[in-house]
C-alpha cells in the first residue's frame, strides 16, 4: 500500500445522533482532501470559496397546505437543510439561536403576526434574509411584507413555478465564504478530522427540546388507531368536543355504527378530559367497558362505532410533530404532494356511503398525462417528474379544499368529489383539462425551454340515493377514460350512472 493511499482520511462510521447527517457529507469532503468544521444541523466545509456547493439552512414556519408541503420537499431535492418550525413560539427560538441564513414563512399566519416576524428578523443585529409565500389572491401581502423588510415573496401560482423559484432564488442568499474564516466565538472550534477523530457536534433544537428535563405542557389529543384516517392525531382544543356522524361535529366520523351525534369530550377547570356518552345507539368503550361518563387517563383506548379506536394521548410537540409526519407519509404521495391510492380508495369508500346515506350526489373524475412516456423518452425522467408535480399543483389549486386529490399510479390522477352533481363533475373535468393544457413545465436538462402537456379525463357521477359500490364508480370512470383517449384525447368523457338510468352520457 502507498503513503499516499495511508494518508487518505477514512470516512467515520455513519451518524447515530439525532438524524443529523452530515456523516455523508464528510465522506466527500474527505476523499477531496478537504478540512471541515462541524457545526450547528449541517457541515460548513473550511476552505470553501465556491458558494454553489455549499445551501444555506433555512428555517421554515411551514403551514398545512400541499403547496406548503411541496416547496418543503423542492427544498429538500435541491439539497437544502431544512428545519421545520411547528409554531410561531418554536419559529422565534429557532431565529434566536442565530444558526440560520434564511427564513421561509408560510401563509398560516395572519397578516400582523407576519409583519411582526419580519420585523423580528431585519431588526437582528445580524439580520438574515426572509421570504414569505402567498396566495395568488393575496399578492398585495407579499408587497406590503417586502416593503416593512421582507426580502422577497413567492406567489403559489397554480402552475408551480414557485416550486422551482423558491431554492433558486434561497441558493443566491449564500454569501462567497472568505478563504480560511475565522469562527464566531460562539461556534466550535475547527476540528482536523481524521480516522480516529469523532467531530463533536452541536444538537438541533429539537435534539434540545428532547434531552431537556424541563417538561413542556402537554396537549391532549385522540390518535386514530382504528377505522378511518389510521395514524391521524385529533388535538382536543376545545373545551367541548362533539363526537358523531353528523356534519356539525367537532369530530366526524363517517362509522355506520356512529350515531348523529355520539359522545362529547370535556374539559374541566382541572384541565381534565371527560368522556361523555350522548345516548348512542351502540354506545361509547373506555378500555372494553362500556361508559356513560369517564375520566379519561393517558393512553386510554376510547371506541365508538363498530371499528373506530381512539387513543387518548398527552403529547409535546415533538411526540405531535413525529405522530403528523408519520400519519403525512402513509398518506401522501412523496413526489406529488397528493394524496397515495390507499387512502383514496379509503375516502371514496366513505363518502360514497355518506353521499347514499344522505342522498347526495357524488362524482369520481379519473384523469393522465398524454402521451407520457413520450416525455420521458424525449426530455428525461428528471422533466416526467417536474410535470407530474406541476400538474398536481395545478389540480390542487383548482378543486374545493373538501375534495380529494390522490395519484393513482404513474401518471393517473384520481379526484373523489362528494356533493358534485353530473353537470359539475363534467364542468369539474373540463376545468382541469384547460388549466393543464395552458401550464408551462420546464424542461431539467441542458436542453431547456418549456413543454406543455395534455391531460384525458374520465367523469363519472352518481344519482342522489343510488346504491352503488365504490369499485362500480371507478371502474366507470376508468372506461371513460380509456374513451377519452380514443376520442383523440384532451378532452372530457362523462356519463352519470344510478338506479334510474344506468348510464346517461352528458
Amino acid at each position: 500500500m502507498s503513503n499516499q493511499d495511508n494518508n487518505k482520511p477514512k470516512p467515520p462510521p455513519a451518524s447515530t445522533g439525532f438524524g443529523l447527517d452530515w456523516a455523508n457529507e464528510y465522506r466527500e469532503a474527505a476523499s477531496a482532501r478537504k478540512t471541515i468544521s462541524v457545526g450547528f444541523f449541517d457541515t460548513a466545509y473550511k476552505n470553501k470559496t465556491d458558494r454553489d456547493s455549499v445551501r444555506p439552512r433555512v428555517v421554515f414556519l411551514k403551514g398545512i397546505s400541499i403547496a406548503s408541503r411541496l416547496v418543503e420537499q423542492s427544498l429538500r431535492r435541491s439539497g437544502h437543510v431544512v428545519n421545520l418550525a411547528a409554531d410561531r413560539s418554536q419559529f422565534e427560538e429557532m431565529i434566536s439561536a442565530g444558526r440560520f441564513e434564511v427564513a421561509l414563512i408560510d401563509d398560516s399566519l395572519s397578516l400582523p403576526q407576519r409583519m411582526d416576524l419580519i420585523a423580528m428578523i431585519t431588526g437582528r443585529p445580524h439580520a438574515i434574509p426572509v421570504f414569505l409565500l402567498v396566495e395568488p389572491s393575496a399578492e398585495v401581502d407579499g408587497k406590503r411584507a417586502v416593503a416593512v423588510g421582507a426580502t422577497a415573496y413567492f406567489v403559489k401560482d397554480p402552475n408551480g413555478a414557485y416550486l422551482l423559484a423558491v431554492p433558486e432564488r434561497i441558493e443566491q442568499c449564500l454569501p462567497r465564504r472568505r478563504p480560511n474564516p475565522e469562527p464566531p466565538r460562539s461556534a466550535p472550534p475547527v476540528v482536523e478530522m481524521d480516522s480516529e477523530t469523532t467531530g463533536q457536534i452541536d444538537v438541533s433544537e429539537v435534539a434540545k427540546r428532547a434531552l431537556s428535563p424541563n417538561k413542556e405542557s402537554k396537549r391532549a389529543c385522540f390518535v386514530v388507531l382504528a377505522g378511518s384516517n389510521v395514524g391521524s392525531v385529533i388535538t382536543l382544543d376545545d373545551d367541548v368536543i362533539v363526537i358523531g356522524r353528523d356534519s356539525t361535529c367537532n369530530l366526524q366520523i363517517l362509522d355506520e355504527g356512529v350515531s348523529r351525534f355520539h359522545a362529547r369530550v370535556l374539559t374541566d377547570e382541572h384541565g381534565e378530559v371527560i368522556v361523555q356518552d350522548m345516548g348512542s345507539t351502540n354506545g361509547t368503550f373506555v378500555s372494553g367497558e362500556r361508559i356513560s361518563k369517564r375520566r379519561l387517563r393517558d393512553g386510554d383506548k376510547v371506541l365508538v362505532g363498530r371499528q373506530t379506536v381512539l387513543k387518548f394521548v398527552l403529547q409535546d410537540s415533538l411526540e405531535r410533530t413525529y405522530y403528523d409526519e408519520m400519519y403525512e407519509s402513509s398518506t401522501r404521495d412523496a413526489l406529488t404532494g397528493t394524496y397515495n391510492r390507499k387512502y383514496c380508495l379509503e375516502r371514496m369508500v366513505q363518502d360514497l356511503s355518506f353521499a347514499r346515506r344522505h342522498r347526495l350526489p357524488f362524482s369520481c373524475l379519473i384523469f393522465d398525462l398524454d402521451h407520457f412516456k413520450k416525455v420521458n423518452d424525449t426530455h428525461g425522467h428528471q422533466t416526467g417528474d417536474q410535470a407530474l408535480v406541476s400538474v398536481a399543483s395545478a389540480v390542487l389549486a383548482t378543486v374545493r379544499t373538501e375534495d380529494v386529490v390522490g395519484r393513482y399510479g404513474g401518471e393517473e390522477f384520481v379526484i373523489v368529489a362528494s356533493g358534485t352533481d353530473a353537470i359539475g363533475g363534467a364542468t369539474l373535468g373540463e376545468r382541469i383539462r384547460k388549466i393543464v393544457s395552458e401550464s408551462e413545465i420546464e424542461v431539467r436538462s441542458s436542453a431547456g425551454g418549456l413543454i406543455h402537456v395534455t391531460v384525458s379525463v374520465g367523469v363519472a357521477s352518481v344519482r342522489p340515493g343510488s346504491i352503488i359500490d365504490a369499485h362500480t364508480v371507478l371502474g366507470e370512470a376508468d372506461k371513460n377514460l380509456y374513451r377519452a383517449k380514443e376520442a383523440g384525447r384532451n378532452c372530457v368523457v362523462a356519463t352519470e350512472i344510478g338506479e334510474a338510468t344506468h348510464r346517461r352520457p352528458l
